[in-house]
C-alpha cells in the first residue's frame, strides 16, 4: 500500500517503558483515538500502516510495542520464527500507558477505542475489564481461539470469561471462513460467553475469507476488495459507538455470517 498520502508517523516513548508507533492529522480539536495491538510480528509495517490510515480517517492512532521489554531475537519475532507470549498484565501495562499518553495529548476522553489483531485480539477485552473508559473495541480474527480459554496460571491468572464479564465497551468481530487460526465454533464459543455476560457485539464471518487478510504485506493472504470494506466497517463501527448507538442500559447482539453449509474448519491450511 502507498503510505505517501497518509499522515506520518513517529516512533516515541509512551512511557518510561513502553514505546508505539503514533500518528494523527492536523487538528485543535479533541481526537478520538485508536490504539491499535499488533499481530505476533511485533511492530511491523502493517501495523504502522494501520496507524496511518487511520490517522487519516482524523484518529490518534497508536501502537504500542508489546515487546517493549523483550530481550530475545526481535528479528526472528518479525519473521514469524518465535512466537512471544505476553502476559496479560504486561498487555493492560503498555495499553494502559498508551491511553494515558493519549488522554494527555488530545484525546476525546469519551472516544477511546482499542484494536486486537490476531495473536492480540483478546487484548482490548483485557484492558477494558480493568479500565472502563474504552468506548469500543474491535478483534480483527483473534481473541476466540483455543489458547484464550486455557486454564489459569502465570501470565492468564483469571479465566477469559471472568475477563469478558468485565468489559463494558460493545465488540465489533471481523471474522473469516477460511481461517485456520480461530475457527467458527470457536467465534460462536466467544459469542455464546459475551450473551451469557449480557455484553454488546456485531460479529460478522467472511465467507472464503483466509487468516490474516486484512494484512496486505501478506500477498497469499491479502483480499483487497473484501479488506477494504472490513476497514470502512471499523469505522462504521466506531462512528455507531460514538453517536450513542450503544448505550449502557442496552444489550445489542448482531451477527452476521457467510459460510458454506458442509462448513469443517479442518480443510482449512496455513497460507503463506
Amino acid at each position: 500500500m502507498d503510505m505517501s498520502a497518509f499522515p506520518a508517523g513517529n516512533l516515541i516513548d509512551l512511557g518510561p517503558t513502553t514505546q508505539g508507533f503514533v500518528s494523527a492529522a492536523e487538528s485543535t480539536r479533541p481526537k478520538p483515538v485508536v490504539v491499535i495491538c499488533h499481530e505476533r510480528y511485533g511492530l511491523v509495517k502493517h501495523t504502522c500502516d494501520l496507524v496511518q490510515r487511520f490517522a487519516a480517517c482524523g484518529y490518534l492512532a497508536i501502537a504500542p510495542d508489546f515487546y517493549s521489554d523483550y530481550d530475545g531475537d526481535v528479528e526472528a519475532v518479525k519473521r514469524g520464527d518465535v512466537t512471544v507470549d505476553v502476559a496479560d498484565a504486561t498487555v493492560q501495562h503498555h495499553l494502559g500507558a498508551a491511553l494515558d499518553w493519549a488522554l494527555k495529548n488530545g484525546a476525546d476522553p469519551q472516544r477511546l477505542n482499542v484494536v486486537g489483531i490476531c495473536l492480540s485480539g483478546s487484548y482490548p477485552l483485557l484492558i477494558n475489564a480493568v479500565r472502563h473508559d474504552i468506548a469500543a473495541s474491535v478483534i480483527l480474527y483473534g481473541g476466540a481461539q483455543t489458547k484464550e480459554w486455557r486454564k489459569p496460571d502465570e501470565k492468564r491468572p483469571a479465566p477469559y470469561e471472568d475477563t469478558i464479564a468485565a468489559i463494558t465497551a460493545p465488540v465489533l468481530g471481523v471474522w473469516a471462513e477460511a481461517d485456520w487460526v480461530s475457527s467458527v465454533y470457536d467465534v460462536l464459543r466467544l459469542r455464546e460467553v459475551l450473551e451469557r455476560n449480557r455484553k454488546s457485539y456485531s460479529f460478522r464471518v467472511w465467507r472464503d475469507m483466509p487468516h490474516g487478510w486484512l494484512n496486505d504485506t501478506m500477498p497469499g493472504r491479502y483480499r483487497h476488495r473484501e479488506s477494504e470494506q472490513a476497514f470502512l466497517s471499523v469505522l462504521e463501527f466506531l462512528d455507531q459507538v460514538h453517536a450513542g448507538a450503544y448505550p449502557a442500559d442496552k444489550v445489542r447482539w448482531d451477527f452476521s455470517s457467510d459460510i458454506r453449509p458442509d462448513y469443517d474448519p479442518g480443510i482449512f491450511t496455513r497460507l503463506a
